[in-house]
């Protein structure tokens, strides 16, 4: 497949899964990280990171020059999880910093690659969500909100694109093991006052396959997302999740 990919906040946890998976399919695949690269060993040369900090309205507007020169076939939009907390106890500081995050700068790189999409005729837009925009997670206010708005942003974009052969999804997944559900895991320690193993168990007994997923049974959802075999799918949001969340479609 020669086809360059770009994913964002794949550094770790889902965003990293992916990168792996479209590496392994021999993509070359950029992917940004607010780390410092100098102590960064990249031995393939399928992967490139990209030093960007995707709450810096700098570092973004670095990233859509990029876009113009790379031009890339596959955009992936990770945004790190937000602040924990319900309603009353999130700040509007908050709200302003988690808004750049997870709606306003993904917005602006995906238009910036849509419009070459546009021009080559093809292109897979893919945004990584939460289970929370089917229903909402106790805790997770801003995760609930933000993530439901740039749900429907990406419903709007993918009926502007779907005649220049160009899809614009989400996926939505549950609990999965990553260093994000690791901390949730911890902030519902202290918040209920149980150990871990309570906890995590507590989590896994609510899920229908009765276990938490791993990150690569979410990349694989993800990659037939961004592959030619899904090229009819479009404005859609796809749900990982072993059955968790119920709803009537």
């Amino acid at each position: 497949m020669n086809k360059k990919a770009l994913v964002t906040s794949g550094s770790k946890g889902l965003g990293k899964a992916v990168v792996d998976k479209l590496v392994e399919n021999g993509i070359k695949t950029f992917w940004t990280t607010s780390k410092d690269l100098k102590n960064k060993n990249i031995d393939n040369n399928l992967s490139v990171p990209i030093k960007c900090d995707i709450f810096n309205k700098e570092d973004v507007e670095n990233l859509l020059n990029i876009i113009k020169d790379e031009k890339f076939d596959i955009l992936v939009i990770n945004s790190p999880g937000p602040k924990a907390g319900s309603v009353f106890e999130i700040t509007e500081n908050d709200w302003k910093l988690h808004f750049d995050s997870i709606f306003l700068h993904p917005i602006l790189i995906m238009e910036e690659a849509a419009k070459l999409m546009i021009e080559k005729k093809f292109g897979r837009i893919l945004v990584i969500t939460s289970v929370s925009v089917k229903k909402p997670i106790d805790n997770l206010i801003i995760s609930n909100c933000l993530r439901a708005a740039i749900t429907s942003f990406v419903k709007s974009l993918s009926k502007k694109v779907a005649p220049y052969n160009i899809t614009v999804n989400t996926i939505a997944p549950g609990y999965t093991l990553t260093e994000r559900v690791e901390y949730l895991i911890k902030e519902k320690m202290k918040s209920e006052n149980k150990s871990y193993d309570e906890v995590y168990k507590s989590l896994a007994s609510q899920i229908p396959a009765n276990r938490i997923a791993d990150t690569e049974e979410f990349a694989n959802a993800a990659y037939f997302l961004l592959s030619d075999e899904a090229s009819y799918i479009t404005g859609t949001t796809l749900v990982v999740d072993g059955g968790l969340t119920e709803y009537p479609f």
